[in-house]
């Protein structure tokens, strides 16, 4: 039972931290070099495929499903003791100072979904490339600031501690994306391309807060904040005085749950540049998901206030006093208690996370082999989130790339990535990962990876027709 106890603790901790801050959706990096997919122009708009025409399966066509986070891995978690495997949070080996040393400033955990419909891209002459994609795509996630963790994790004291929980929060958007791009080779030197995006949304929910402070002693406890709640579903939102009040109803059919209830625009720009001087160096930038949705339909915005309320604190939580599921009830409760609302139904806009892509390829022996450096940078409400990668892509033949890749994520070490791509007959087979793992611990006999800080997976399966006449498409 202690062992229960402690696991659900640690899973809540985990949940706490993992899913935070305004999630963005990712790419998987090792696919940027690789260039026999008929995919690549998901990553840059410039990018041509080689083949001259490619066909995407519903489904089959891409799967990508990503979780990565910018802080922790699971051997900040996982401990071992007397040959067992055990959580931080263990009475009799508390690493929690070690855990929390290893948190950021708001700790980024980034899930991505995305759900190809159908695909299709054509060469038209020498120079041009049109494709056109329909893709449903899932984003989102809870933000946890370091000072929420800091009161879980440790508590209070006898005078008060300020805690500053204005980032905590949440985000999440499911929409379709119609995508019609075209990219078009200028010069030996010069490559351009652009993608415009038409989205039809179907959920979209994110709080925020304006001001979230605590003042918390062993006797007393003081809360103050003001923030928002937007909501566009197909689970209308039902409100009352306080946010404690609020459900949401069931919707009645399938129809209704997969309705639209949100439009909006985006674009992705991209350029390919070869220095004459360097024809084996290839140049190359991207910026994707530039975009919005208006949200228009089963709207419910509500704004809350909490002036200055205060309740009675939970003793000296601190050392074996610690309840991590008591703070929150409590924390939540409070909360509930003391928010007055304002509802309204206003139509409102969100954004889209844009990302950049910056690359530099340097080839050798005629193409067969390259050296890849990707900087993708993610901006969200303000904060920038990197990452580096670097790669190394084989190319024997035009119907087999693969490509290994270490990344740098957050400013930590990762780990390698790998893409194959494999074309037999009119068949072109994709998979793909970044962050694989070769360092596990079993936690009650299961396997979990030790030091990756996630998982990026992609898979995919498309008809390629013919290549383009630069290359010998009868080598198989």
């Amino acid at each position: 039972m202690k062992n229960k106890i402690l696991f659900s603790k640690t899973v809540l901790c985990l949940f706490c931290v993992l899913f935070s801050f305004n999630i963005k959706a990712q790419q998987i990096n090792t696919q940027y070099f690789m260039e026999n997919s008929p995919l690549r122009h998901y990553w840059n708009p410039s990018f041509q495929p080689i083949s001259d025409q490619y066909i995407s399966l519903p489904v089959l066509g891409y799967f990508q499903f990503g979780i990565s986070n910018n802080s922790l891995t699971m051997s900040n978690v996982l401990h071992s003791q007397n040959g067992q495997t055990v959580t931080f949070l263990n009475p009799e080996n508390r690493n929690i100072a070690d855990f929390y040393n290893s948190l950021g400033s708001t700790t980024g955990f980034f899930p991505d979904l995305r759900l190809n419909l159908f695909g299709y891209g054509k060469r038209t002459g020498d120079a041009s490339y049109w494709n056109f994609t329909l893709s449903y795509r899932v984003d989102g996630g809870v933000g946890v600031p370091k000072d929420f963790m800091k009161l879980l994790l440790y508590g209070t004291e006898k005078d008060y501690n300020s805690f500053n929980i204005k980032s905590l929060g949440a985000n999440v958007t499911s929409y379709l994306e119609l995508a019609i791009g075209y990219s078009r080779i200028l010069s030996n030197q010069w490559t351009f391309g652009g993608k415009l995006k038409l989205l039809g949304g179907n959920i979209n929910a994110s709080a925020s807060n304006s001001k979230f402070d605590l003042q918390a002693s062993i006797e007393n406890w003081i809360l103050n904040g003001n923030g928002s709640l937007r909501i566009s579903s197909p689970f209308k939102a039902q409100t009352g005085a306080t946010i404690g009040d609020l459900h949401f109803d069931t919707p009645d059919n399938a129809t209704s749950f997969l309705g639209i209830n949100g439009a909006g625009a985006g674009i992705d720009l991209g350029v390919t540049f070869k220095p004459a001087n360097f024809q084996n160096l290839t140049l190359s930038a991207a910026l994707n998901d530039l975009g919005f949705l208006y949200w228009f339909k089963n709207v419910t915005n509500i704004d809350y206030k909490i002036d200055n309320y205060h309740f009675e604190g939970l003793g000296n939580l601190r050392g074996s006093n610690l309840d991590i599921d008591q703070i929150i009830d409590s924390i939540g409760k409070a909360f509930s208690a003391a928010t007055s609302t304002t509802t309204k139904g206003n139509a409102y806009i969100s954004t889209i996370s844009p990302k950049l892509n910056v690359a530099a390829e340097y080839a050798f022996l005629k193409n067969k082999i390259s050296a890849g450096l990707l900087s993708r940078t993610m901006l969200n409400n303000g904060v920038f989130y990197e990452e580096l990668t670097v790669s190394g892509n084989f190319r024997p033949k035009e119907f087999f790339n693969t490509s290994i890749s270490y990344s740098v994520l957050g400013g930590n070490f990762s780990s390698i990535g790998l893409g194959i791509g494999l074309r037999t007959g009119p068949l072109h087979w994709l998979l793909s990962a970044d962050y694989i793992g070769f360092e596990y611990a079993k936690y009650d006999n299961i396997p979990v990876p030790y030091r990756t800080k996630g998982i990026n997976l992609g898979a995919g399966l498309n008809i390629v027709l013919c290549c383009f006449k630069k290359v010998e498409c009868n080598e198989e």
